[in-house]
């Protein structure tokens, strides 16, 4: 019978997941499913799998052929790291984690991703996702920090009054023109009044 031949990349990455199943468990098969990952150069598989101990996210393994040689590319890292639609990892990502295995080593992918995505981050890779983790950590204080900013910013009537800080609107209520996105405009042409705005402002507290 006449077979349908796979990308090459998708045929390493096909032979490595066959020495994989061989070493995992019934339980931890029935954590793992495959999806597709490409990158220009490099086609291959995206192995998730979720465990229960690490319930917050899943850890993923990106398997393909390198682009520019024929070595197995192998990339480890948190679901959060990994985009949703495309299983892109992050660039952050990509350059700390990727291993490549020689040509034909389909074991040793196996072996390396069978101790690092089911039995756990060893000290070496969870060594190198920290400076990641930690950036994270620091985009989302400062993003909390933004939406506190917004969220309890005073106004004074001398200095203007913000209506819609996502829009950068402000009415300066010393004045006939407002202040949108950068530009003057006449404070007639929003056609609500001052007071209705400071009502505005009242009901939603600056809510981002």
């Amino acid at each position: 019978m006449p077979k349908i031949r796979y990308t090459q990349g998708i045929l390493v990455a096909r032979k490595v997941l066959a020495c994989l199943e061989k070493k995992i468990t019934k339980q931890q098969a029935k954590g793992s499913y495959l999806d597709s990952w490409s990158n220009c150069r490099e086609q291959g598989h995206c192995l998730h799998y979720w465990n229960a101990k690490d319930s917050c996210f899943q850890r993923l393994a990106l398997i393909a052929e390198h682009r520019s040689s024929d070595c197995i590319l192998v990339i480890l890292g948190p679901s959060r790291e990994f985009d949703m639609q495309t299983n892109q990892p992050s660039e952050e990502l990509y350059y700390a984690t990727r291993k490549l295995f020689n040509c034909g080593d389909y074991k040793g992918a196996a072996k390396y991703i069978l101790d690092e995505v089911y039995n756990g981050w060893t000290e070496e890779t969870a060594a190198k996702l920290k400076p990641i983790e930690d950036k994270r950590k620091q985009e989302m204080e400062n993003w909390k920090k933004k939406r506190t900013s917004g969220a309890t910013q005073q106004t004074k009537q001398e200095e203007g009054i913000i209506i819609k800080p996502r829009e950068n609107l402000v009415v300066d209520i010393n004045s006939e023109m407002a202040t949108l996105w950068g530009q003057q405009i006449p404070v007639a042409e929003l056609k609500v009044s001052v007071e209705r705005m400071k009502k505005i402002i009242d009901r939603h507290k600056y809510s981002p």
